[in-house]
């Protein structure tokens, strides 16, 4: 059904389908920022409030606000600070820092409690009722260019990509327009030649020459035909891979910003995911669409092979992002989604694709939650035969009959799944296959579907730690902004016997300014920093280039790991990087 439906389209219909997914996905990273700047408005009064709540309850608000001014605009968002009398008509100003704020209606404000209201695009007000003069209205002016500099560019991008899409298609249809044109002529110029004798050519030429027209138009007829077919299949299923995988991304974030008030930091996390996979889906629809104009160009109607680029990737990371996603995507729901890795499976790597891995394990997860239902289980291992990695799907779902078994991942067909596609489990095959691995599925009946990816093994790239050594007596410097890193870090200084003394920061003044005073005295030391730190303009591997410490002695922990840009850096100043997401699976030891 889907192939024959993609038989009619045309290259205006596929633009237009383009477009529309792209407006969906304009539309969900709108929404998208909009409950991120909220949770920012009240997360940021809320700090304040709680560091001032001494001053509040004496009566020292006025003071305080005018002494910690800086303090409160230092901040990227907050752009304005007022306290307002109510009791006045109009609503009379105490106190004003920043840029001007416009009297708010105080009839909806509670007291103790924070309210958040529009006041522009991306631009939010949260209005606190002081609770012991209710009187007394505190607002907070919050806005973010950063987020509407980046939305901005965001569309501008996606708008002229659809632009030069649409642009491109006309254009090869009007060079294929001259060709023929010029084909013919020249045809006919060789055939009036090789007529001989030149009175029989005048004789003869009317009727040769309409039946050279009759049978050459017939011929380029039946080839523009066949092209514009092989180009409407493909178009029409890039058009249903679009639809099919942008399914699980959108799921997601309306999932968790329909279960959150407040964002915590991994959910956070989970979203930026998602937008991402959304922003990579609509990149590979332009660079697949590049080879469906060759194929017109060149008349090939045979089958295109789309070159997949490849890189060696960690794949613990990948995989626990995306059972994070499908945890989050399906929570409420009476299914366990489990991830099981073996000891050395966190420090595995292959050579894959990592849109098209993660486009393939979130489809494939996604089946086996199908194919569960409520009360099923759902467990992804990962670990490593000889020189292969396994990545393991299982489900304790219906399972498939033998007699089923050999067609799944055939090409348009679909078994269990009312609106099934069938190219699901077919792109994933193929993936897998391109990068010289294999997919093997073996099911039972009424027990369970078990899907394995089989890969190479490939060997640790030069910037990934294998495991983290201390010297015995030495000073332990952490720097992150994270306190569940610290706590976790205090963990794994346990596992070890050691006289070591570890130093604790949150930010980069606070770490330099302790280095600096204390480096004279220093034995030997190991600094495990952060690359993404909360401090403006300052980050983990600008702090390790300002203290100018030896690359043995420094290790970055970060979940940016896969930033091109921060492993050139790491390599410039010959910094190994440990990945966030395997700390507490790394081997650690004293030398």
């Amino acid at each position: 059904m889907p192939l024959r439906i993609a038989k009619r389209f045309t290259a205006l219909n596929a633009v237009t389908l383009f477009s529309v997914a792209i407006t969906a996905a304009i539309v969900g990273v709108y929404f998208i920022f909009d409950f991120y700047l909220c949770s920012v408005s009240r997360e940021l009064m809320g700090s304040w409030l709680q560091s001032e709540a001494v001053a509040i309850q004496e009566g020292n608000l006025l003071t305080s606000i005018t002494k910690n001014q800086r303090v409160l605009l230092s901040s990227q968002f907050v752009k304005g600070v007022a306290l307002f009398d109510i009791s006045a008509s109009p609503p009379m100003r105490l106190i004003e820092v920043g840029q001007r704020i416009e009297p708010v209606s105080s009839k909806s404000v509670n007291s103790e409690k924070i309210q958040v209201v529009g006041a522009g695009f991306f631009n939010k007000q949260s209005i606190y009722r002081i609770p012991n003069k209710p009187d007394l209205l505190l607002v907070f002016d919050v806005e973010s260019g950063f987020l509407q500099k980046f939305f901005f560019a965001t569309v501008a991008s996606l708008l002229l990509f659809i632009i030069i899409l649409f642009g491109s298609i006309k254009a090869v249809q009007r060079r294929e327009f001259w060709k023929r044109e010029e084909f013919l002529k020249q045809a006919l110029n060789d055939f009036i030649e090789q007529e001989q004798p030149s009175n029989l050519v005048e004789e003869r030429l009317p009727f040769l020459v309409q039946w050279w027209k009759e049978k050459k138009a017939e011929s380029e007829r039946a080839k523009r035909h066949a092209i514009e077919n092989e180009s409407k299949i493909l178009l029409g299923e890039l058009a249903a891979r679009v639809a099919h995988d942008i399914r699980s991304p959108l799921n997601t974030i309306n999932a968790v910003t329909a279960a959150l008030k407040n964002i915590p930091e991994n959910n956070e996390k989970l979203l930026k995911g998602a937008i991402q996979r959304i922003r990579d889906i609509a990149n590979g629809i332009g660079d697949q669409n590049k080879q469906i104009l060759a194929l017109e160009m060149s008349r090939n109607v045979g089958r295109v092979a789309i070159a997949i680029e490849t890189e060696t990737a960690l794949l613990f990371p990948i995989l626990e992002s995306i059972v994070s996603e499908k945890r989050a995507q399906h929570q409420g729901k009476d299914l366990e989604i489990e991830l099981d890795v073996a000891p050395a499976g966190y420090s595995l790597f292959a050579k894959v694709n990592e849109l098209e891995l993660r486009r393939t394990l979130a489809n494939l997860i996604e089946n086996a939650v199908e194919a569960v239902g409520s009360g099923g289980r759902v467990q992804i291992g990962l670990s490593q035969n000889y020189d292969s990695v396994l990545i393991d799907i299982k489900d304790n779902g219906k399972g498939i009959s033998q007699d089923l078994l050999p067609r799944i991942g055939e090409k348009g067909f679909s078994f269990g799944k009312e609106h099934g596609s069938g190219l699901g489990v077919y792109y994933a095959k193929e993936t897998v296959r391109s990068w010289g691995g294999r997919l093997e599925i073996t099911s039972q009946d009424g027990v369970g579907t078990s899907i394995m990816i089989v890969l190479s093994v490939q060997p640790p790239p030069s910037w990934f730690a294998q495991s983290v050594q201390l010297s015995k007596g030495s000073t332990v410097v952490i720097l992150d902004d994270d306190p569940t890193i610290h706590a976790a870090w205090q963990e794994r200084m346990k596992e070890i016997a050691g006289d070591l003394s570890v130093q604790h920061f949150f930010d980069p003044q606070s770490a330099l300014s302790w280095f600096v005073q204390n480096r004279e005295k220093l034995g030997k030391y190991c600094i495990l920093s952060d690359y993404e730190l909360r401090a403006r303009g300052t980050s983990g591997l600008d702090v390790i280039e300002r203290l100018g410490v030896n690359h043995q002695d420094v290790l970055l922990v970060t979940s940016a790991f896969e930033d091109k840009s921060v492993r050139s850096r790491c390599n410039g100043l010959k910094i190994k990087i440990l990945p966030k997401p395997a700390l507490a699976h790394t081997p650690i030891g004293l030398v």
